[in-house]
């Protein structure tokens, strides 16, 4: 690991696979330039437009401003930082997803390491139900090396889930009568 200051800030760069990647530490929280992960991911000016899809979360992704700095040339450029989750939504529009999962992993681990005790829930950290077109969905089903598996089993057997698929489908749970002094269980009613 290399510790520099960017443009854009203090940073630090770690390779994968001999591909150099900076890391903003953002509230705690390692972020990774799309640029440098798109490099790791041999993706085209095409591919690293898939950040500015219709489905891929806007909370994966930051957009960080370059200080300006008399020793290089130019005016500074926007950067676009991806979380850990953010990063493993980009392989999911690759043509092939199963070719980022390392890189995908890596974030992950690296962002363990970086960040060991992150809030619980962080959406930049772990994975949620995405917001479709007014309807929550689970995220992609990932592949096997990506790390995420076990997070995504866990969001699909959530209660946020559960309530997600009732709300989807226009139900709504309503309470049962209180017998003898104890609430019964919720019942799922069609909503009017």
């Amino acid at each position: 690991m290399s510790e520099q200051v960017s443009i854009y800030g203090p940073c630090m760069t770690l390779a994968h696979k001999g591909h150099p990647i900076r890391i903003l530490m953002v509230r705690g929280v390692p972020w990774f330039s799309l640029r440098d992960v798109g490099d790791g991911l041999g993706l085209s000016e095409f591919g690293l437009d898939q950040v500015n899809a219709a489905g891929f979360p806007a909370y994966a992704k930051m957009v960080v401003a370059e200080e300006a700095d008399p020793a290089i040339p130019g005016d500074p450029e926007d950067q676009i930082v991806l979380s850990p989750v953010g990063v493993w939504h980009l392989t999911t529009f690759l043509s092939d997803p199963g070719r980022g999962q390392h890189l995908a992993n890596w974030a992950k681990k690296e962002a363990a390491l970086l960040c060991p005790s992150p809030a619980p829930g962080d959406p930049a950290v772990f994975l949620r139900l995405l917001e479709v077109n007014g309807r929550k969905e689970l995220p992609p089903y990932p592949w096997k090396y990506s790390g995420r598996r076990s997070e995504w089993h866990t969001l699909r057997d959530s209660d946020d889930w559960l309530y997600a698929q009732i709300a989807n489908r226009g139900l709504t749970l309503k309470p049962r009568r209180v017998l003898n002094g104890r609430p019964g269980v919720p019942e799922i009613a069609a909503t009017a």
